[in-house]
């Protein structure tokens, strides 16, 4: 089996006897010289720029004189090979540019940039390193002939401002058809070329020192004087609540969905949210998409209790996102078990 060919017009014949025999102009017969009991090697190269890429077959028929038969004897062989081509990218990357909206500092944000082989061959790539807070593959990536493949980028800034780069992308491109298809290959080839724009932003927060609001329990005789402990604000909250004005404050009955939908980011079918305060638990999904899907329902409020002993920190919500319109908050585990039992067993917490 012949996996790889010369891309030549013709057929060469290469025998070798102690002394190199080569075929006549155009490759199509050789005389060669066997010494009795002893082996001749043979080499075949075999290609044409006029073929595609694929899979052939080829014969070669040996005569020689057969003394028993007082005549020529023969034998055919066939040989099978694979023209594997070239590689081909016109995906536009030597020139062009890829921005990332505003992303959030301490986060991160992927672009997918698409890689298509229009070409037979394959073609292998490979990214130089970038410096923070670019990121891309650091492999060598193949991509087969007439295949498409996305190359992964991301931005994770760790500071505010705009930060800009080029990224550079080796190639196989230009590589000599046999030496194109190892590996590393593409630091052969062609180099080509990208710009890369970031601009990182401080993610917004609340001044938790400065926001008089919490958690307050009622019962019969009055709610709490004092919130409950820890607790911990969405960074929406400051668009919602108005510690000084009494009118902003919400007080309503608490009701827990089933364990099935016990985190609220696919339905709230087993409750009746509206005009309640909806209790879930920590996960799965955005603290505002949470928040959205209890507004949604008509909810008037939110209570996030942890899923773990991890500590309660401000509530964040990805960037841009219209926020939600209803007061959130995030309570310890051991709140939010103790109030999810009571509001289960019908007692209707406030």
């Amino acid at each position: 089996m012949v996996d790889l060919a010369e891309t030549q017009a013709w057929v060469r014949l290469d025998f070798t006897t102690g002394t190199a025999l080569w075929a006549e102009e155009h490759g199509l017969a050789q005389n060669m010289a066997v010494t009795a009991n002893e082996a001749a090697q043979m080499s075949i190269f075999v290609g044409g720029l006029s073929l595609a890429a694929g899979t052939y077959t080829a014969t070669v028929e040996l005569a020689w004189w057969n003394p028993a038969l007082q005549g020529s004897d023969t034998a055919t062989v066939a040989v099978h090979y694979a023209l594997a081509g070239m590689p081909l990218l016109p995906f536009g990357f030597n020139g062009t540019a890829l921005a990332w909206s505003t992303v959030m500092v301490g986060s991160s944000q992927e672009r997918f940039l698409a890689v298509a082989n229009e070409g037979g061959g394959v073609a292998r790539l490979q990214l130089e390193p970038l410096d923070p807070p670019f990121d891309g593959p650091s492999e060598e990536i193949v991509v087969a002939g007439g295949s498409t493949i996305s190359m992964r980028f991301a931005c994770s800034p760790s500071a505010p401002g705009t930060r800009t780069a080029r990224a550079w992308l080796r190639t196989n491109i230009g590589v000599p058809p046999v030496e194109a298809l190892e590996p590393g290959s593409s630091a052969l080839g062609d180099r080509y070329a990208m710009e890369l724009s970031c601009s990182g932003s401080q993610r917004p927060h609340v001044d938790l020192s400065g926001f008089a609001t919490g958690v307050f329990l009622c019962d019969d005789d009055g709610c709490a004087t004092q919130p409950l402990e820890p607790s911990a604000p969405a960074e929406w909250d400051n668009q919602v609540l108005d510690p000084s004005s009494p009118q902003a404050n919400v007080t309503a009955e608490i009701v827990a969905p089933a364990w099935s939908e016990r985190r609220g980011c696919n339905g709230l079918g087993s409750v009746a949210p509206a005009g309640k305060i909806v209790l879930l638990e920590r996960g799965d999904c955005w603290f505002s998409h949470k928040a959205m899907e209890v507004q949604r329902h008509g909810g008037a409020g939110l209570l996030i209790y942890n899923n773990g002993n991890t500590s309660l920190l401000l509530m964040a919500m990805p960037f841009p996102t219209e926020p939600p319109a209803i007061p959130t908050f995030l309570i310890s585990r051991q709140e939010g078990l103790a109030l999810r039992a009571r509001a289960r067993e019908g007692l209707r917490p406030r």
